[in-house]
């Protein structure tokens, strides 16, 4: 089996997050790409649904949104932050709208969004909650001065 190629993972943890950039016309910093906990960010699936039902007594269809977040998972690029090529990151850019809501930081309003004690700033009396329920672009090529393009290693 000579001059084949194989690929075994030997490390693989996977995270998902969402950095946002702007916020109706307020552009926010995120040249650190540090992820605020006083802020919940929900990306369009089933359980959204079920959250805006109950705490805006609202029903929503966002199947054209899952079939947008699916196939950007699957056809976005892997790109390196910064000299390290030991993690990856796949990155694509949504643009949409988003209902926001304040919630107390206690655990029977957490409870109503499936959020723990560790998931959230502990020292917050408030959190806000921003549910995406529209997108209106996307982009799975990123262009950010921090991340490179991956470029696989080829014997």
């Amino acid at each position: 089996m000579q001059n084949e190629t194989y690929s075994i993972p030997i490390d693989f943890t996977q995270s998902s997050f969402f950095i946002p950039t702007q916020i109706g016309d307020k552009f926010l910093p995120n040249d650190s790409l540090k992820i605020s906990l006083d802020s919940i960010y929900f990306m369009p699936n089933s359980h959204l649904t079920n959250y805006v039902k109950k705490l805006f007594d609202k029903e929503l269809d966002l199947s054209k949104e899952i079939c947008i977040l699916s196939e950007c998972n699957r056809t976005s690029h892997f790109y390196t932050f910064g000299n390290n090529d030991n993690i990856f990151f796949k990155c694509f850019y949504i643009e949409g709208y988003a209902m926001e809501k304040q919630i107390s930081n206690i655990e029977k309003e957490r409870f109503k969004v499936d959020l723990d004690i560790y998931s959230v700033n502990r020292n917050a009396e408030y959190l806000m909650l921003f549910f995406i329920v529209k997108i209106n672009n996307y982009a799975t090529c990123i262009s950010n001065k921090k991340m490179q393009l991956w470029q696989p290693y080829i014997d």
